[in-house]
Protein backbone atom coordinates (compact mmCIF):
# COMPACT_ATOMS: atom_id res chain seq x y z
CA UNK A 1 0.00 0.00 0.00
CA UNK A 2 1.48 3.35 -1.00
CA UNK A 3 -0.12 6.74 -0.17
CA UNK A 4 2.41 9.56 -0.05
CA UNK A 5 1.85 13.20 0.80
CA UNK A 6 -1.78 12.95 1.92
CA UNK A 7 -1.65 16.19 3.92
CA UNK A 8 -5.36 16.45 4.79
CA UNK A 9 -5.77 12.89 6.02
CA UNK A 10 -7.59 12.89 9.37
CA UNK A 11 -8.49 9.21 9.82
CA UNK A 12 -8.05 6.00 7.90
CA UNK A 13 -9.48 2.48 7.89
CA UNK A 14 -6.83 0.03 6.78
CA UNK A 15 -9.30 -2.81 6.30
CA UNK A 16 -7.39 -6.07 5.85
CA UNK A 17 -4.15 -4.65 4.52
CA UNK A 18 -1.16 -7.00 4.78
CA UNK A 19 1.75 -4.67 3.99
CA UNK A 20 2.64 -1.00 4.51
CA UNK A 21 5.66 0.48 2.78
CA UNK A 22 7.83 3.39 3.97
CA UNK A 23 6.42 6.95 3.90
CA UNK A 24 2.84 5.71 3.32
CA UNK A 25 1.54 8.23 5.87
CA UNK A 26 4.43 10.67 5.77
CA UNK A 27 3.76 14.25 6.93
CA UNK A 28 0.07 13.89 7.77
CA UNK A 29 -0.32 16.58 10.47
CA UNK A 30 -4.00 15.88 11.18
CA UNK A 31 -3.62 12.12 11.67
CA UNK A 32 -3.64 11.63 15.45
CA UNK A 33 -4.57 7.96 15.89
CA UNK A 34 -4.76 4.76 13.89
CA UNK A 35 -5.77 1.12 14.37
CA UNK A 36 -3.45 -1.43 12.76
CA UNK A 37 -5.34 -4.54 11.56
CA UNK A 38 -4.44 -8.08 12.58
CA UNK A 39 -3.81 -8.91 8.91
CA UNK A 40 -0.81 -6.55 8.79
CA UNK A 41 2.32 -8.68 8.85
CA UNK A 42 4.96 -6.70 6.98
CA UNK A 43 6.30 -3.15 7.05
CA UNK A 44 9.23 -1.16 5.63
CA UNK A 45 11.79 -3.21 7.57
CA UNK A 46 15.42 -2.27 6.86
CA UNK A 47 14.85 1.06 5.09
CA UNK A 48 15.81 4.30 6.81
CA UNK A 49 12.29 5.74 6.91
CA UNK A 50 9.16 4.42 8.56
CA UNK A 51 5.48 4.35 7.70
CA UNK A 52 4.64 7.53 9.66
CA UNK A 53 7.84 9.53 9.24
CA UNK A 54 7.11 13.21 9.83
CA UNK A 55 3.57 12.60 11.13
CA UNK A 56 4.32 14.16 14.51
CA UNK A 57 0.68 14.50 15.57
CA UNK A 58 0.26 10.72 15.73
CA UNK A 59 0.01 9.96 19.45
CA UNK A 60 -2.14 6.82 19.60
CA UNK A 61 -1.65 3.51 17.81
CA UNK A 62 -3.68 0.38 18.56
CA UNK A 63 -3.11 -3.18 17.41
CA UNK A 64 -6.26 -5.13 16.61
CA UNK A 65 -7.04 -8.13 18.81
CA UNK A 66 -5.81 -11.27 17.09
CA UNK A 67 -2.62 -9.65 15.80
CA UNK A 68 0.22 -12.19 15.70
CA UNK A 69 3.08 -10.11 14.26
CA UNK A 70 4.12 -6.53 15.00
CA UNK A 71 5.21 -5.63 11.47
CA UNK A 72 8.82 -4.67 10.80
CA UNK A 73 9.47 -0.95 11.07
CA UNK A 74 5.80 -0.19 11.71
CA UNK A 75 6.36 2.43 14.45
CA UNK A 76 9.82 3.52 13.37
CA UNK A 77 10.38 7.26 13.99
CA UNK A 78 7.04 7.68 15.83
CA UNK A 79 8.47 10.04 18.44
CA UNK A 80 5.11 10.91 20.03
CA UNK A 81 4.06 7.30 20.59
CA UNK A 82 5.03 6.73 24.23
CA UNK A 83 2.92 3.69 25.14
CA UNK A 84 1.26 0.88 23.24
CA UNK A 85 -0.65 -2.23 24.33
CA UNK A 86 0.51 -5.50 22.76
CA UNK A 87 -2.30 -8.11 22.35
CA UNK A 88 -1.66 -11.46 24.01
CA UNK A 89 -1.89 -13.14 20.60
CA UNK A 90 1.35 -11.58 19.35
CA UNK A 91 4.18 -14.08 18.86
CA UNK A 92 6.74 -11.96 17.00
CA UNK A 93 8.16 -8.43 17.17
CA UNK A 94 9.46 -7.46 13.72
CA UNK A 95 12.79 -5.97 12.69
CA UNK A 96 13.04 -2.33 13.87
CA UNK A 97 9.35 -2.42 14.82
CA UNK A 98 9.81 0.32 17.47
CA UNK A 99 13.12 1.76 16.28
CA UNK A 100 13.63 5.43 17.13
CA UNK A 101 10.14 5.69 18.65
CA UNK A 102 9.20 7.54 21.82
CA UNK A 103 7.98 4.58 23.89
CA UNK A 104 8.88 4.82 27.56
CA UNK A 105 7.78 1.39 28.77
CA UNK A 106 6.40 -1.78 27.26
CA UNK A 107 4.90 -5.03 28.54
CA UNK A 108 5.27 -7.96 26.18
CA UNK A 109 2.81 -10.83 26.80
CA UNK A 110 4.08 -14.36 27.33
CA UNK A 111 2.85 -15.23 23.85
CA UNK A 112 5.87 -13.41 22.35
CA UNK A 113 8.43 -15.97 21.21
CA UNK A 114 10.63 -13.88 18.91
CA UNK A 115 12.09 -10.38 19.12
CA UNK A 116 13.91 -9.58 15.89
CA UNK A 117 17.13 -7.61 15.68
CA UNK A 118 17.12 -3.87 16.29
CA UNK A 119 13.46 -4.00 17.35
CA UNK A 120 14.12 -1.26 19.95
CA UNK A 121 17.10 0.46 18.38
CA UNK A 122 17.57 4.12 19.36
CA UNK A 123 14.65 4.04 21.83
CA UNK A 124 16.29 6.60 24.10
CA UNK A 125 13.21 7.06 26.29
CA UNK A 126 12.60 3.38 26.94
CA UNK A 127 13.42 2.66 30.60
CA UNK A 128 11.25 -0.36 31.40
CA UNK A 129 10.32 -3.42 29.40
CA UNK A 130 8.84 -6.74 30.53
CA UNK A 131 9.77 -9.88 28.59
CA UNK A 132 8.66 -13.31 29.81
CA UNK A 133 9.72 -16.96 29.54
CA UNK A 134 8.39 -17.92 26.13
CA UNK A 135 10.71 -15.51 24.33
CA UNK A 136 13.54 -17.76 23.11
CA UNK A 137 14.75 -15.89 20.01
CA UNK A 138 16.23 -12.47 20.79
CA UNK A 139 18.08 -10.60 18.08
CA UNK A 140 21.18 -12.57 17.15
CA UNK A 141 21.69 -13.89 20.68
CA UNK A 142 21.66 -17.54 19.60
CA UNK A 143 24.51 -16.78 17.16
CA UNK A 144 26.35 -13.91 18.85
CA UNK A 145 25.52 -14.10 22.57
CA UNK A 146 27.81 -11.23 23.57
CA UNK A 147 26.64 -8.74 20.96
CA UNK A 148 23.77 -6.36 21.74
CA UNK A 149 21.42 -6.59 18.75
CA UNK A 150 18.02 -5.53 20.11
CA UNK A 151 18.36 -2.30 22.14
CA UNK A 152 21.20 -0.57 20.28
CA UNK A 153 21.86 2.92 21.70
CA UNK A 154 19.54 2.47 24.67
CA UNK A 155 18.94 4.62 27.73
CA UNK A 156 21.35 3.91 30.59
CA UNK A 157 18.34 3.37 32.86
CA UNK A 158 16.80 0.72 30.65
CA UNK A 159 15.71 -2.16 32.89
CA UNK A 160 14.45 -5.52 31.66
CA UNK A 161 11.91 -7.22 33.91
CA UNK A 162 12.15 -10.98 33.45
CA UNK A 163 12.26 -14.35 35.19
CA UNK A 164 15.47 -15.82 36.57
CA UNK A 165 17.24 -18.27 34.26
CA UNK A 166 15.12 -17.23 31.28
CA UNK A 167 16.64 -16.56 27.85
CA UNK A 168 16.10 -12.82 28.16
CA UNK A 169 17.71 -12.81 31.63
CA UNK A 170 20.79 -14.42 30.13
CA UNK A 171 20.70 -11.85 27.34
CA UNK A 172 20.62 -8.97 29.80
CA UNK A 173 23.50 -10.43 31.82
CA UNK A 174 25.61 -11.12 28.73
CA UNK A 175 25.12 -7.59 27.42
CA UNK A 176 25.31 -5.80 30.78
CA UNK A 177 21.79 -4.40 30.64
CA UNK A 178 20.03 -3.73 33.94
CA UNK A 179 17.44 -6.32 34.90
CA UNK A 180 14.99 -7.13 37.69
CA UNK A 181 13.74 -10.63 38.40
CA UNK A 182 9.99 -11.07 38.54
CA UNK A 183 8.33 -13.36 41.09
CA UNK A 184 6.89 -16.40 39.41
CA UNK A 185 3.17 -16.93 40.04
CA UNK A 186 2.36 -19.73 42.49
CA UNK A 187 -0.59 -22.10 42.48
CA UNK A 188 -2.80 -22.01 45.58
CA UNK A 189 -2.33 -25.40 47.31
CA UNK A 190 -5.94 -25.41 48.52
CA UNK A 191 -7.12 -25.11 44.91
CA UNK A 192 -4.75 -27.91 43.93
CA UNK A 193 -6.14 -30.19 46.69
CA UNK A 194 -9.71 -29.40 45.68
CA UNK A 195 -8.94 -30.28 42.06
CA UNK A 196 -7.42 -33.61 43.18
CA UNK A 197 -10.51 -34.41 45.26
CA UNK A 198 -12.78 -33.61 42.33
CA UNK A 199 -10.68 -35.85 40.10
CA UNK A 200 -10.90 -38.72 42.61
CA UNK A 201 -14.65 -38.19 42.83
CA UNK A 202 -14.94 -38.49 39.06
CA UNK A 203 -13.09 -41.81 39.13
CA UNK A 204 -15.56 -43.24 41.68
CA UNK A 205 -18.67 -42.48 39.59
CA UNK A 206 -20.27 -45.76 38.29
CA UNK A 207 -19.90 -46.30 34.57
CA UNK A 208 -23.70 -46.64 34.23
CA UNK A 209 -25.38 -44.33 36.77
CA UNK A 210 -28.88 -45.16 35.47
CA UNK A 211 -28.58 -48.70 36.90
CA UNK A 212 -27.63 -47.61 40.42
CA UNK A 213 -30.85 -49.18 41.79
CA UNK A 214 -29.75 -52.65 40.67
CA UNK A 215 -27.68 -54.63 43.10
CA UNK A 216 -24.36 -55.70 41.58
CA UNK A 217 -23.87 -59.39 40.82
CA UNK A 218 -21.37 -61.05 43.15
CA UNK A 219 -20.37 -64.70 43.22
CA UNK A 220 -20.33 -64.46 47.03
CA UNK A 221 -23.82 -62.99 47.25
CA UNK A 222 -25.86 -65.00 49.82
CA UNK A 223 -29.21 -63.39 48.98
CA UNK A 224 -31.89 -66.09 48.54
CA UNK A 225 -34.30 -65.91 45.63
CA UNK A 226 -37.99 -65.69 46.52
CA UNK A 227 -39.68 -69.10 46.86
CA UNK A 228 -36.56 -71.20 47.42
CA UNK A 229 -34.63 -72.34 50.46
CA UNK A 230 -31.00 -71.62 51.03
CA UNK A 231 -28.68 -74.54 50.44
CA UNK A 232 -27.74 -74.68 54.12
CA UNK A 233 -31.45 -75.14 55.07
CA UNK A 234 -31.85 -78.13 52.72
CA UNK A 235 -28.85 -79.90 54.23
CA UNK A 236 -30.19 -79.47 57.77
CA UNK A 237 -33.54 -81.00 56.75
CA UNK A 238 -31.83 -84.11 55.40
CA UNK A 239 -29.80 -84.48 58.60
CA UNK A 240 -32.97 -84.27 60.73
CA UNK A 241 -34.70 -86.92 58.57
CA UNK A 242 -31.75 -89.27 58.96
CA UNK A 243 -31.68 -88.79 62.76
CA UNK A 244 -35.45 -89.35 62.98
CA UNK A 245 -35.17 -92.56 60.92
CA UNK A 246 -32.40 -93.82 63.17
CA UNK A 247 -34.38 -93.09 66.31
CA UNK A 248 -37.49 -94.86 64.94
CA UNK A 249 -35.38 -97.82 63.90
CA UNK A 250 -33.85 -98.07 67.37
CA UNK A 251 -37.26 -97.87 69.01
CA UNK A 252 -38.69 -100.59 66.79
CA UNK A 253 -35.58 -102.72 67.33
CA UNK A 254 -35.84 -102.49 71.10
CA UNK A 255 -39.58 -103.18 71.03
CA UNK A 256 -39.06 -106.24 68.80
CA UNK A 257 -36.40 -107.74 71.13
CA UNK A 258 -38.53 -106.98 74.17
CA UNK A 259 -41.42 -109.00 72.67
CA UNK A 260 -39.05 -111.85 71.90
CA UNK A 261 -37.88 -111.97 75.46
CA UNK A 262 -41.45 -112.18 76.70
CA UNK A 263 -42.19 -115.13 74.45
Amino acid sequence: MHLRGVLILVSVNLGQVENLGFDVFKDCPKLTNIILPKTLRDGPGEVERGVFTGTTSLTSVSFEEGTTVIASGILKDCKNITKVAIPNTVTEIGVRAFSNSGITELNLPNSVKTINYYAFENCYDLTKITILDNCLEIGWFNIQPNKETVFNNYNDNLTIYCYKDSKIANYAIANQIKYVYLTRPTIDSSIEDKEEEEEEGKQQIPSNPSNNSQKPTNKYDTTVATGSLPQAGVSMTIVLLIITTIIISVVFYKKYHHNQDIQ
